[in-house]
């Protein structure tokens, strides 16, 4: 099985009550089983995405705690090399595919790593797939 390297949106799509994605369980299951890979900016994004679920209501305080609890328990790999690729590669990817050089960075993580992208934002499958980098 090749590594698995989870965007902000998959990983969104099963913490959030209100939001599913069929496949959801099954890559919560695998990443369980054997893991997954993340850029160092992952950890700011879900932290982000989550105080502004509170803030609109679509989770309790209670409820985001929970939840980042939950995530620490999970094997995720936080890459510690990202911000080394940024001005040349993560960049060239970003202006090449008309990216967020943020969202960028996750595909850069995914061909670096020869894996299997799991995402849900159009964009990154769009480029992903132009790249010929695996999708989940």
């Amino acid at each position: 099985m090749k590594s698995i390297i989870l965007d902000c949106s998959a990983t969104l799509a099963w913490l959030m009550p209100d939001e599913s994605w069929p496949e959801g369980e099954l890559l919560l299951d695998e990443i369980v089983e054997n893991g997954a890979y993340v850029p160092n900016l992952w950890s700011l994004e879900i932290a982000n995405s989550l105080l502004i679920a509170v803030t609109r209501k679509r989770i309790t305080h209670e409820m985001r705690l929970n939840l980042l609890s939950s995530l620490k328990d999970l094997p995720i790999e936080v890459d510690s090399s990202t911000s080394d690729y940024a001005f040349n590669k993560i960049s060239t990817i970003a202006q090449e595919h008309e990216l967020t050089a943020y969202d960028a960075s996750y595909i850069e993580l995914a061909v670096r790593l020869k894996g299997t992208l799991a995402t849900l934002d159009k964009a990154l499958i769009k480029a992903a797939s132009k790249m010929k980098v695996p999708l989940y």
